[in-house]
């Protein structure tokens, strides 16, 4: 697949950040900390990718200008702007139904 052209530096919100965070500890208390460590992380790479692709998500049908990029059940909220990529926020997915390991 060709390259596009400079990666658009990447700006995480607080929101974002703590949402981030937030995903993880309920892995982490759910699941596992191996789990939690393991989705965190594909997430942020996920997120990483949008520097180079910021097109990849799809138009947000609840906010204008923003865009959603679906990773690991939980959707990514962020704006492409002309200088730069804002991760505003990532919202569990209302779809997904995670049930509790015993």
């Amino acid at each position: 697949m060709p390259k596009s052209g400079k990666n658009k530096p990447l700006v995480w919100a607080d929101q974002a950040k703590k949402d981030l965070e937030r995903i993880f500890d309920h892995i982490a208390e759910n699941f596992s900390v191996e789990h939690a460590t393991s989705v965190t992380f594909q997430i942020i790479d996920e997120i990483e990718t949008l520097a180079q692709f910021p097109r990849k998500g799809s138009m947000s049908k609840c906010f204008s200008e923003m865009r959603e990029l679906v990773v690991q059940s939980n959707t990514v909220y962020y704006r492409n702007n002309e200088e730069d990529i804002v991760v505003a926020s990532i919202r569990p997915r209302k779809t997904a139904a995670i049930k509790k390991i015993e």
